[in-house]
């Protein structure tokens, strides 16, 4: 059972930052969750109570004060094992994926332990009515963010930003949307052989090129469609794609429905 859904519609914003889609008090947790995907990122704190998450690298046991952050498009499930309650958020965004990476979020999400200290903030999210709700939600994500960076980067692992994967995924993330955006492209305006691009970029975020351009043009076309945008050919052009066709093809791939679908679903939802 749902209390206190926030639900914020997605602005336009430099691609630096990202948009809060929502905040969930999660009251009752089912015992026996069903795996699910979904195409924004999201982070969870557990407020009370046991439970397991479920993911494709095995089972994290949860416990009262733990964080957890998933990526988007990445099966999952929480189990409720004893009295479990949580609140959790959804984002998206540019600014999203680069705190995915620059704080080490694991392909299959990660969990984050002993953050009890940081419960009171997260309940201000669902328990106030504010007007600027949406804001809150924003300094709730990056505090919780700076909190987790203290564990992090504490450890003798060096943190590694200036290098070549990362002039690419920089790249990337500023021209996603061009059409004729490709591995030839960019290591053209890096002045890099397409091979180091392709293996250099791989081995350091574990995702091809490819698949990570496709990743963003979805998120992209996610939030156009939370927007308002209802125009699948319009969509597409916008995500970097000439062909609406192609474009369907792609998004039902990766989110499971197809973009007319998924609009349906979002109508619906802003109708309630």
């Amino acid at each position: 059972m749902y209390q206190n859904i926030c639900n914020f519609l997605p602005k336009f914003n430099n691609y630096n930052f990202f948009n809060v889609i929502n905040a969930v008090y999660e009251t009752q947790c089912p015992s026996d969750p069903k795996p699910k995907v979904v195409a924004t990122h999201r982070m969870y704190m557990i407020t009370e109570g046991e439970g397991i998450l479920h993911t494709e690298k095995g089972d994290e046991p949860l416990k009262k004060g733990d964080i957890i952050v998933m990526p988007p498009s990445k099966r999952f499930a929480i189990e409720n094992t004893d009295r479990l309650i949580y609140i959790y958020t959804s984002y998206l965004g540019i600014r999203a994926n680069i705190l995915a990476e620059d704080y080490k979020i694991g392909p299959c999400g990660s969990v984050f332990h002993s953050h009890d200290a940081l419960i009171p903030m997260w309940y201000s999210m669902v328990t106030k009515q504010l007007k600027n709700a949406s804001v809150c939600c924003e300094g709730v994500v990056l505090y919780t963010f700076s909190e987790i960076g203290n564990d992090i980067f504490s450890s003798n692992d060096p943190h590694i930003t200036d290098n070549a994967a990362h002039k690419i995924r920089d790249l990337i993330d500023k021209c996603f949307t061009g059409s004729d955006l490709n591995l030839e492209k960019i290591a053209f305006e890096l002045n890099y052989h397409p091979k180091y691009v392709s293996s250099a970029f791989q081995k350091e975020f574990k995702i091809s090129i490819n698949n990570y351009i496709r990743t963003l043009r979805v998120q992209h076309a996610c939030t156009l469609i939370e927007q308002g945008l209802t125009s699948v050919q319009n969509i597409s052009v916008l995500c970097g794609y000439n062909d609406p066709l192609y474009f369907s093809t792609v998004f039902k791939r990766q989110m499971g429905v197809s973009p007319k679908e998924y609009i349906t679903t979002v109508i619906h939802k802003h109708k309630k």
